[in-house]
């Protein structure tokens, strides 16, 4: 299991890190990869729970609103949202009782990734550097490798156990330290920005980076699914790799506009 796990990582990581650094279509065609495969698996999870989906005309709207968040045409997005709720209420509705309930569901996971993806895009094609996207990835990676290296070492008290039992309140700390600190050697290298706002960056995308883990395990749970998916082997799915990034990359989209 740890053999294929690294495997997949070895030729993943590698991929992930030059369409970052070529961006153009490249990172277009990785976004919109991701897109397309965590929408299918979303609406597979929904299939668990009875959920009528329209999994094609989910990933078309994702694919849409992806890229809209990406070339920054927010102006439009609240119109494109509002239709595409409209449409896929329509194609949802069978008079069932729970229509309405897989309607909103549905809405919600596809608007989640067009904007988390799309966020990766924007993050990428802002100022035309991959310097922002890669603090992102660096984030949720520090935030992880934190997490898990304290949690083993001294962590006692559960941080969710309904939804990840494995997680300590210790591990979550020194999750948000250990992304502190890399956004503090990272920025102060390749950031023009103060050390309040590195620190800035550093905790609240740390914030998100967990926040975003643990509504990834409460959905699972919800859907009585191991894994999202099963695409990377030893991994699972597109959103269980991806699940922290969702949230962190939107943020420093907000931060990047704050801070430049």
């Amino acid at each position: 299991m740890l053999k294929t796990r690294v495997t997949t990582a070895l030729v993943f990581v590698p991929l992930l890190l030059l369409a970052i650094w070529v961006g153009n279509i490249a990172l277009i065609a990785a976004v919109a990869f991701l897109i397309t495969m965590s929408v299918y698996e979303y609406c597979r999870m929904l299939a668990h729970k009875n959920y009528k989906t329209n999994t094609v005309f989910s990933i078309v709207i994702a694919l849409f609103i992806g890229l809209l968040t990406g070339y920054a045409q927010f102006a439009y997005l609240p119109a494109v949202l509002l239709l595409s709720f409209v449409i896929i209420m329509f194609l949802h509705f069978r008079g069932k009782a729970y229509a309405l309930e897989g309607t909103m569901m549905n809405f919600a996971g596809t608007v989640y990734f067009a904007l988390g993806f799309g966020s990766i895009l924007y993050l990428r094609f802002a100022h035309d550097t991959w310097v922002w996207l890669l603090l992102a990835f660096f984030i949720t990676w520090f935030t992880d490798i934190g997490a898990y290296a304290v949690g083993i070492c001294i962590g006692k008290h559960k941080l969710a156990p309904e939804i990840s039992p494995k997680k300590t309140v210790e591990g979550a700390i020194g999750g948000l330290l250990i992304s502190i600190l890399s956004v503090l050697i990272f920025g102060s290298i390749v950031l023009n920005l103060q050390i309040w706002q590195l620190i800035v960056i550093g905790l609240g995308g740390s914030v998100f980076a967990q926040v975003g883990d643990l509504l990834e395990s409460m959905v699972k749970r919800w859907a009585d699914v191991k894994d999202s998916g099963n695409i990377l082997p030893g991994h699972g799915g597109i959103w269980d790799r991806f699940d922290s990034i969702l949230l962190t990359a939107p943020y420093l989209c907000i931060v990047l506009k704050l801070f430049l």
